[in-house]
């Protein structure tokens, strides 16, 4: 077994002790059903369909090889771990809707993914008591549901600000002028104002915020705001199809 599939082993077997600690004798239909079951199986709540199913493909590809490492090794407590598909989409009610299902008869699971359906559902995993581990989300996001859910991350000013710092540096930033094109959903406004942090230790100017519309479809505007204020540097904080069009504008307006 390999050093990511021995860290995936470790954080299951800590949520399977977790739900044992909290629940006690709530649940016991549910752990004699566990304890009789053939295979564990744990519910991912997924984002499988709409406009981010790219991620969650491949977040689902990702847990499933996981799980076929674990089993190739022998599995947890003798038993092979299978990876559910539940599909969210983008939808708070339809997350809602599986996470109240899945409190009541899972032991554990996976996701939710997207920030909309994690802030809808999650709630119901807490008051639950019900492990649910978030994925792709910041740990702002994510602490709110601690402990009861886990981060995947540090917090995010620990990690962009240094990097944003360490890039101003290698580029020759310093004193120089950058503005930021920001989502203002999700957790783009976070990584944002951990941007700023590190354009200030960097040495730099940070310019006026161009706010991006979560449901933009004309940049051109946006672009011509940006380049207004003169930057001689630009941070995207955004999803990767906006920052494609931002920089399309950005090209063909030669710069």
């Amino acid at each position: 077994m390999n050093r990511k599939s021995i860290v995936i082993l470790l954080i299951l077997l800590i949520a399977f002790g977790s739900f044992a600690w909290a629940r006690g004798q709530e649940e016991p239909v549910a752990s004699s059903q566990a304890a009789g079951a053939a295979e564990w199986e744990i519910p991912f709540l997924n984002v499988l369909t709409g406009p981010i199913a790219s991620i969650g493909a491949y977040l689902q590809w990702g847990a499933e090889q996981a799980a076929r490492e674990i089993n190739e090794a022998g599995g947890i407590a003798g038993k092979p771990v299978k990876i559910g598909k539940i599909d969210t989409g983008m939808s708070p009610e339809t997350g809602s809707v599986e996470m109240a299902k899945l409190a009541k008869s899972a032991l554990v699971a996976m996701g939710p993914v997207p920030e909309p359906v994690i802030m809808a559902s999650m709630p119901i995993a807490v008051e639950n008591q019900f492990m649910s581990m978030t994925a792709t989300t910041s740990f702002e996001y994510a602490e709110k549901f601690f402990p009861w859910s886990i981060s995947w991350f540090p917090p995010t000013e620990q990690r962009l600000a240094m990097v944003i710092s360490g890039w101003i540096n290698e580029l020759g930033l310093g004193g120089k002028s950058i503005v930021q094109f920001v989502v203002n959903y999700g957790p783009w406004p976070g990584m944002a104002a951990a941007h700023s942090v590190g354009i200030k230790n960097g040495g730099a100017k940070e310019l006026n915020v161009v706010d991006v519309p979560q449901d933009a479809v004309t940049f051109g505007p946006l672009v011509v705001k940006a380049l207004e204020q003169k930057p001689d540097a630009i941070i995207l904080s955004a999803h990767p199809d906006k920052c494609a069009q931002i920089i399309i504008e950005l090209k063909n307006r030669g710069w």
